[in-house]
């Protein structure tokens, strides 16, 4: 039956179709289905005694079946019966308008110049598009006329360590309601893009989307916003593998994103993309007022000073903050001891890994589970050593089950040499969820 019906959809060997199509119609002869291929195999057989058999097989099933009215059109056209093909034609004609059967079917009544009917509704659609203001054309076709989107900086520049956020809004500038959504003129959301300079010629694509918390019908003169956070994922390793260097981001926005083949993603309206949104992420430490290396190597003591300051004394904010500064430090400090990362001439004799380690360690003896789970989960993109592993490793006894899950994380992320022991502890541990993330790089380990 499969067969025969590709075969009749591409007009080809009648004598296959009609063998195939007298196999089908062994099985179960009576159905619509097979009376259609039946039919079809028929008149296409190009056997004069078939004809008159086919034609009445087609005619019984022209009102419900518009394959078969196009078929039997064409079969009575052919044989020079025009008023009886244009019934056939006209059968199903006005419930069609879209599908291959109904470009075969427009193709025929352009040839045999007969008019096809309009659809179901016509009128009341051409009233109601009568009644539509001329503003909903024109949003259609000049949509930035009606909307803007901007991107807009929470503030001047962020620290390393600090979360990165931007605000988006979306404004109505027109003077009419603006439909939004599946029956709108967009899907308020918005995918977000970010160059980082220095670094990759790649965009960051995995950014969370912006969501707008919109109505469904943005009146006039009103605004919706909406914050995200972008230092998330890669963009967040990146960020974390540079705390001495100024990191320029410049971020684009996709407005209503579709998928264009595997790997890119386009805007289903681009007038109202944003302008590109540019931030600096600082270095650590302020330029000092002279360029030389006694007055940077002063300014980077001081920033480590403020550190451990915001360790000591801070709120659980600060705290947190500083935890992932100190963390950062040593992710940027073992890319420079990898060769990954060069030390910027300035500090050149300033840097001590030790120091950097002691305020780490200082990070996960915290008052609060908050600071020290920080502390390790900061850690991720650090390539990790013996000195690494001597500070975070005890951290397996820390009283706090998030604490030891981000411990079991980084190890299994780091798969760290010869901590798998450790692994198997935590995969034994009293918490529940501290055994299935230990459990689980215990299972992606290659077997011994």
């Amino acid at each position: 039956m499969d067969v025969a019906s590709f075969l009749i959809g591409t007009d080809t060997t009648p004598r296959a179709i009609l063998g195939y199509a007298r196999r089908a119609a062994g099985m179960n002869p009576d159905t619509p289905e097979i009376q259609r291929l039946l039919g079809a195999a028929e008149v296409m057989s190009g056997q004069a005694e078939l004809l008159s058999s086919g034609m009445d097989r087609l005619e019984k099933l022209k009102t419900a079946d518009a394959f078969a009215a196009i078929l039997l059109a064409e079969a009575r056209y052919a044989a020079g019966q025009d008023d009886a093909g244009r019934e056939a034609l006209l059968a199903v004609a006005g419930a069609l308008r879209n599908g291959l059967t109904y470009r075969r079917l427009a193709a025929l009544a352009k040839q045999k110049k007969v008019d096809l009917p309009p659809v179901p509704g016509a009128e009341e659609i051409r009233q109601t598009v009568e009644q539509l203001s001329p503003d909903t054309f024109r949003m259609a076709t000049h949509p930035q006329e009606f909307v803007a989107i901007r991107l807009k900086m929470a503030k001047n520049f962020f620290a390393p360590g600090e979360p990165i956020e931007i605000d988006s809004q979306i404004t109505n500038i027109s003077k009419v309601d603006l439909p939004l959504g599946d029956w709108g003129l967009f899907h308020p959301v918005m995918n977000l893009q970010v160059a980082a300079s220095p670094g990759p010629k790649e965009q960051f694509t995995v950014i969370p989307a912006v969501e707008w918390p919109a109505p469904r019908t943005l009146p006039a003169g009103a605004s919706v916003s909406q914050s995200v956070r972008l230092d998330s994922g890669l963009l967040a390793d990146f960020l974390a593998r540079r705390p001495l260097e100024d990191v320029t981001l410049t971020i684009t926005g996709l407005v209503d994103p579709v998928q264009k083949g595997m790997f890119k993603q386009e805007s289903s309206i681009p007038p109202i993309n944003p302008q590109p949104l540019v931030i600096t992420r600082s270095r650590l430490m302020q330029a000092p007022q002279g360029d030389t290396p006694e007055a940077w190597s002063q300014a980077y003591q001081y920033a480590l000073r403020v550190i451990v300051t915001d360790l000591s004394r801070g709120d659980l904010s600060r705290r947190m903050q500083a935890a992932r500064q100190a963390a950062s430090l040593i992710v940027g400090v073992r890319e420079i001891e990898r060769g990954r990362a060069k030390l910027p001439d300035q500090l050149h004799g300033a840097v001590n890994k030790p120091v950097i380690l002691a305020m780490l360690k200082k990070a996960l003896a915290d008052r609060s589970c908050a600071v020290r789970a920080e502390a390790l989960a900061a850690m991720g993109p650090a390539k990790m050593d013996d000195s690494i592993l001597a500070v975070i490793v005890p951290m397996e006894k820390d009283p706090s089950p998030l604490v030891r899950l981000r411990l079991a994380e980084l190890l299994g992320v780091s798969r760290a040499t010869g901590q798998q022991a450790v692994v198997e502890r935590l995969a034994k541990d009293s918490d529940e969820m501290v055994q299935t993330m230990a459990g689980a790089f215990q299972r992606s380990q290659p077997a011994k």
